[in-house]
C-alpha cells in the first residue's frame, strides 16, 4: 500500500474487496471515497451512505483505517529534497584529481536527502591501498541517517575561490551547510552557493516541525 492519498474511488473499493467487504464497494464509489478522503470517513457517514449493520460499519472502517496509517507512512518517508556534494570547486581541480580526466574520480559525489523527520547523508570514501588512494576500485560508503528532532544548530560557511580560480578557472563558492545534533555531531553537506541557504532554511523547517512533534506527540 503506496501512494494511497492517490488512490482513485476504484483503488479504495478494490481494497474493500480484498476484505472481504466487496458488497460494499459500489457504495464507496457511488460517494467518491477515494484515497484522499477514505481516512476522514466516520460511523455517522457509512450510515448514511446505507451500511445498516454495525458490525459491516467497524469492517469497513478498520479497512479504511489501514489507509490511514499508510497514508501517515507515506508522508514519513516522503523525500522532500534530494541534492549532491559537489566535489571540485573549479575546473582545475577536476583535471587535477582525475590527471586530466585519464582516471575515474576518486570517489562519487556524496548524496544528500531531506524527508519529514530524518536528514539522510550517504558520504561516500575513495578506496585505498596502503596509505595511497587508489581510482581503480568501487569507493565505500557510509549512511548516517540524522534524526531532526536532535538538530540543535543548522549554520552555513561559504568557501569562496581564490581571485585567480575565479579568474582562470571559473571557480564558484561552496557553501557547507553544517547540521549540529544534541549529541555534538556535525553533519556536513558541500553544496553551491545558489542551493546552501535555499537547503538550510528548508532543514530548519522541519527541525522545529519535528521537535514540535516531540513536544507533541498529538500533532503527528
Amino acid at each position: 500500500m503506496t501512494n494511497v492519498g492517490k488512490w482513485c474511488t476504484n483503488d479504495v473499493a478494490e481494497h474493500l474487496n480484498l476484505k472481504g467487504l466487496g458488497k460494499y464497494s459500489s457504495i464507496l464509489i457511488e460517494n467518491g471515497i477515494d484515497g484522499e478522503v477514505a481516512d476522514t470517513i466516520g460511523e455517522d457517514n457509512l450510515r448514511e451512505m446505507g451500511v445498516s449493520k454495525i458490525g459491516d460499519r467497524l469492517k469497513i472502517l478498520k479497512a479504511l483505517d489501514e489507509i490511514k496509517q499508510a497514508k501517515a507512512q507515506d508522508e514519513f518517508c516522503k523525500t522532500l529534497w534530494e541534492g549532491k556534494e559537489i566535489l571540485y570547486p573549479t575546473c582545475y581541480d577536476r583535471i587535477f584529481s582525475t590527471c586530466f580526466g585519464i582516471c575515474p574520480e576518486e570517489h562519487s559525489p556524496s548524496t544528500y536527502e531531506l524527508t519529514p523527520n530524518y536528514l539522510t547523508i550517504k558520504v561516500m570514501k575513495p578506496c585505498r591501498f596502503l596509505c595511497f588512494k587508489c581510482c581503480c576500485f568501487e569507493s565505500s560508503y557510509e549512511i548516517n541517517n540524522v534524526d531532526l528532532s536532535q538538530v540543535i544548530d543548522v549554520n552555513i560557511k561559504g568557501v569562496n575561490p581564490s581571485w585567480c580560480e575565479r579568474l582562470c578557472c571559473f571557480g564558484k563558492t561552496i557553501e557547507e551547510v553544517r547540521v549540529e545534533t544534541r549529541s555534538g555531531e556535525v553533519n556536513v553537506m558541500r553544496l553551491g552557493a545558489e542551493d546552501g541557504q535555499a537547503v538550510a532554511n528548508k532543514i530548519k523547517r522541519q527541525v522545529e516541525m519535528a521537535q514540535r512533534i516531540e513536544r507533541n506527540p498529538s500533532m503527528g
